[in-house]
């Protein structure tokens, strides 16, 4: 029975894509990434799923940035969209921070969903419109084709190990995304909270109301 559940976590994980569709609207937020050099600042604005080719598009606009002194202003419009994609493109945002000092921001009407939130988070000064929209949820799990026909086929014979076994995997994964993104700059009163409130299901909340419930996610409104 112990090498049963070993082989149905391992392939799991195997099969494992991480993230994959974080919002039910990822189809509907388009554009990619638009750069404009005003002044004072260099505003960035990325409209679209969190997904290939974002980090490459963020790459290229630090590259071609260089040692540009004007601060850096990230706006957010994203449904989210995939973890292992948006922890690359967080990485390009910190490694950009070196040089320059990048803030990031939510306007009027936009949302930032799932995966957004920890690029969102990545500001130094992290600003957003009271009604700008904001969505966590648990980590979303989609199984490569064979994973999944694999999983069926055992489910008859032990359906609450299937089922446990992809449970712990969503919490692991949930756990590692809140770990890597959100603690070090969150209430963590306000975060443990959320933790349960997101328990299968999606947690929506706007700019104004997570300034009001001193989260720490936005630092003051537009």
């Amino acid at each position: 029975m112990r090498f049963f559940v070993f082989g149905c976590f391992v392939l799991l994980m195997i099969g494992l894509r991480l993230g994959s569709q974080s919002a039910p609207m990822a189809a509907q937020v388009t554009g990619g990434l638009n750069v404009r050099h005003d002044p004072n600042r260099v505003v960035m604005t990325w409209s679209g799923p969190v997904q290939p080719p974002m980090k490459q598009r963020f790459e290229d606009a630090f590259r071609k940035l260089g040692k540009d002194p004007k601060r850096v202003l990230i706006s957010w419009n994203s449904p989210g969209g995939r973890v292992d994609h948006g922890h690359e493109v967080f990485d390009v945002i910190q490694k950009a921070a070196r040089v320059h000092y990048i803030d990031t921001t939510v306007g009027a009407g936009n949302v930032c969903a799932s995966m957004c939130v920890p690029l969102y988070l990545a500001g130094m000064e992290r600003t957003a419109h009271p009604n700008a929209r904001f969505m966590f949820h648990e980590v979303i799990l989609k199984l490569k084709p064979e994973a999944e026909r694999a999983l069926r086929q055992m489910a008859p014979f032990a359906p609450s190990l299937v089922n446990g076994v992809k449970k712990e995997a969503i919490s692991k994964y949930t756990d590692r995304l809140f770990e890597d993104g959100f603690e070090s700059k969150l209430n963590n009163t306000w975060l443990a909270d959320l933790r349960r409130r997101i328990k299968g299901r999606d947690v929506w909340l706007t700019g104004r109301q997570l300034v009001q419930e001193k989260s720490g996610v936005v630092d003051k409104l537009l």
